[in-house]
């Protein structure tokens, strides 16, 4: 008889605890596991800010503190560094008018410190 688990949301929750889940799981063939992942869209394991549901420039305006750690954040933040211009663009592109008032209002406090 096998053990059957189903996942519904293929986001950050089910591969926190999945992972380790599968980690620990015993590895014999006396006690087959199958497992279910449901999502409503095909961006598994992505997360919304990460995926097609998301907006296109969502995660430029967050803290990178709170959702990304060393050496990862720098690797970050000089790439964003190196492509803020086209970033910009892209974000009043996508944003409206909307995008285009935050940017004027702050593209210069963040284009002066560059990301460091």
């Amino acid at each position: 008889m096998s053990i059957k688990i189903a996942f519904i949301g293929a986001g950050i929750a089910t591969s926190y605890t999945l992972i380790p889940f599968l980690d620990k799981y015993p590895k014999q063939k006396n006690s087959p596991l199958e497992l279910y992942i449901i999502d409503k869209s095909n961006d598994f394991f992505k997360g919304m800010p990460y995926g097609d549901r998301s907006g296109k420039s969502v995660l430029l305006i967050q803290d990178l503190k709170n959702f990304i750690s060393e050496p990862h954040r720098s690797h970050f933040k000089n790439w964003l560094n190196e492509n803020i211009d086209a970033l910009q663009e892209e974000f009043i592109k996508n944003g409206g008018h909307l995008a285009k008032k935050w940017v004027e209002k702050n593209s210069p406090i963040y284009l002066s410190r560059r990301l460091g």
